[in-house]
């Protein structure tokens, strides 16, 4: 039965709202801007009103602390969320509950597909869900889906002018938890952009239509007890004041973890905006900001808070670092830039016949140093002793690229360990990372269905891990598993149940890139399966 409602765009909740959250879903319907009313069928693909709540309930306590923009926990009730973002959001919280059947899971898959399909109503509810949207999408294994998705929630919210500083509080009527919220949006917009669209090797194509000087102005989210109290920042800061601090003689000491987080990504995308042509001194340039902020933060912006608890806004800061440092190193650096089939694993010179971004051989040295030093700092952060479910869901791909830089180094090893006895220990070390990586992607797997190369020892039992949940990492731990055999096994020893179709057909597997191994749809007619 249809059910009609008017609800405005924001309602402000009580800050003194303590209680745990009763849900009660029967009923609803999609909200509208306040001047239109619409009707909607009440989709019949909703779980029942207790599954609902379990569902919400699963994101709070899993997803959220990772991408806390929405209201937090004690207060989802008093905002009258609309349908469609609430469908999301069980759709996230059934990554990580073992109840669902396989039913159940398409079911609500085809409900949020069909209830945020285009076209979009105009509101920053709308932006919320496509948010949440794009990013378990992207996990997913559905890259390219995410992409759009993102861009249509960046082309809403420049429609809406959020990237303006006074978006915030001109629309939360005077509610500071709003308000906070409203703030933190469009920030996690810009993140997430910026990171999918790095992932994707490109600059971003959302966001960057957002004024500069606005982006400098904008208020930085508050700290995450604030917000859970209901409450605002009590002197917002500006991203410009932020990353201006380093030359302030009174410098803050009670920056959020978003601070970090959002002067990360910024270096990510500095990283993505440089040209294949960037002379010596931009590269540079970019490096020395990158360990600046390393530097900076290890004593300002601890890993691990007070009761060891990990801060998962300042984990992903720390591989959105490191992330970057491979993206601005691996191409320049002498590690073969395409992946070696099992029958040339032992063939370094494959690597040298493609072309270069540095001239310079004692400067691709230096690149292949610190392009191999972050991924086993990403290896470090994957043997963190936290439940990976705590994590974002984009520490997956952080992973699969930290795998990537450690099979490319084994492979080079492996070529030379007849000749040397060290290069023989090295490979062992670059198995042991490898191991570690793939067990955790394999673990993502069954939640966001995504395997490839990282059950390699550290590295390949985190992407094994990480598989059990999320499909990218199924996909990458298929094609890691793969590669890491042709490099660490003999011919007698490989056991593959994947079969190079002919001599031609290798030649394509080996001149595939590294990082086209997130979006591997190309390799399909290269690779049969027995």
């Amino acid at each position: 039965m249809a059910t009609t409602t008017t609800i405005p765009d924001y309602i402000a909740p009580s800050p003194s709202t303590n209680s745990v959250p009763h849900f009660n879903f029967q009923g609803l319907s999609t909200p509208t801007p306040t001047t239109t009313t619409t009707t909607l069928e009440t989709p019949p693909a909703w779980p029942p009103a207790l599954d609902q709540e379990a569902l919400i309930n699963t994101f709070y306590s899993n997803f959220y602390a990772s991408h806390p923009f929405l209201v937090p926990c004690r207060h989802y009730t008093s905002q009258d969320y609309p349908n469609y973002l609430k469908l999301t959001i069980c759709f996230i919280g059934s990554h990580y509950t073992n109840h669902q059947t396989l039913a159940a899971s398409s079911a609500l898959h085809d409900a949020v597909a069909t209830a945020l399909a285009p076209p979009d109503p105009q509101t920053v509810h709308r932006v919320q869900a496509l948010i949440l949207y794009a990013t378990i999408l992207h996990v997913r294994h559905e890259p390219h889906h995410a992409q759009t998705v993102i861009l249509r929630a960046a082309t809403i919210a420049l429609a809406l002018g959020m990237d303006s500083s006074s978006f915030a509080q001109d629309n939360a009527a005077g509610n500071p938890l709003v308000e906070e919220s409203l703030r933190r949006t469009w920030w996690e917009l810009y993140i997430i952009d910026l990171y999918i669209a790095a992932l994707h090797r490109q600059p971003s194509s959302g966001t960057k239509g957002a004024r500069k000087s606005s982006v400098k102005d904008y208020h930085l989210p508050t700290s995450q007890p604030f917000f859970e109290a209901g409450l605002g920042a009590a002197y917002p800061i500006s991203l410009q004041i932020f990353e201006d601090r380093a030359f302030s003689s009174h410098p803050r000491e009670d920056y959020s973890s978003h601070c970090y987080r959002i002067e990360a990504i910024r270096l990510v995308d500095r990283v993505m905006c440089l040209s294949e042509t960037a002379n010596t001194d931009k590269i540079e340039a970019t490096d020395a900001a990158l360990a600046a902020w390393r530097l900076r933060n290890s004593s300002s912006a601890p890993l691990v808070a007070p009761g060891d608890d990990i801060d998962p806004l300042l984990f992903q800061a720390h591989f959105f670092i490191h992330t970057s440092s491979i993206f601005l190193h691996f191409p320049r650096s002498d590690l073969p830039l395409t992946v070696p089939s099992s029958s040339q694993a032992m063939d370094t010179t494959c690597a040298r016949a493609h072309t270069r971004l540095t001239s310079s051989t004692s400067g691709a040295q230096m690149h292949t140093m610190k392009a191999v030093a972050a991924s086993k700092e990403i290896c470090g952060l994957a043997a963190i002793p936290w439940p990976l479910e705590l994590h974002s869901p984009f520490f997956v791909c952080a992973v699969i690229l930290a795998c990537i830089v450690q099979l490319a180094a084994a492979s080079v090893s492996q070529g030379r360990r007849s000749q040397d006895v060290d290069d023989g220990k090295l490979l062992e070390a670059y198995r042991d990372r490898v191991l570690l990586l793939v067990w955790l992607i394999a673990t993502y797997l069954p939640r966001y269905c995504m395997t490839c190369l990282l059950i390699l020892v550290l590295q390949l039992g985190a992407l094994r891990l990480l598989g059990e949940r999320w499909a990218v990492a199924q996909s990458a731990l298929h094609y890691l598993r793969l590669i890491a055999e042709g490099i660490f096994t003999t011919r007698e020893e490989s056991q593959s149940d994947i079969v190079i179709a002919d001599a031609a057909q290798a030649d394509d597997f080996t001149n595939v890139s590294w990082f086209d191994l997130f979006t591997p749809d190309e390799l399909e007619d290269t690779l049969v399966f027995g």
